[in-house]
């Protein structure tokens, strides 16, 4: 079963590893080289890496989530607590 804590703990790791795979491929290609002769250090690219892939996870996650809530109510009615899908999206950050 899907809930928030187990989203947000999913979105929590899924973008790191994101990341680490995004570099490790870069690294395997070699692209990385020049990357890193630019008077950038490895953690700002490692921070813009997962910067980029939150921008492009937080609106994936999103209409996932909307899409949940509105296919949920068309075939169960009506949700209690549907006020809590703000604090929800806001979680999986």
């Amino acid at each position: 079963m899907i809930n928030s804590a187990n989203l947000s703990l999913f979105f929590f790791f899924f973008a790191p590893v994101a990341v680490m795979n995004s570099i490790s491929g870069e690294f395997e290609s070699g692209s990385i080289v020049s990357l890193l002769t630019k008077p950038v250090s490895g953690t700002e690219v490692f921070l813009a890496k997962l910067s980029a892939a939150l921008i492009t996870l937080v609106p994936a996650y999103t209409v996932l989530i909307l899409a949940d809530v509105v296919g949920g109510t068309m075939t169960y009615g009506p949700h209690e607590r549907l006020y809590l899908t703000p604090a929800l999206l806001a979680g999986a950050l």
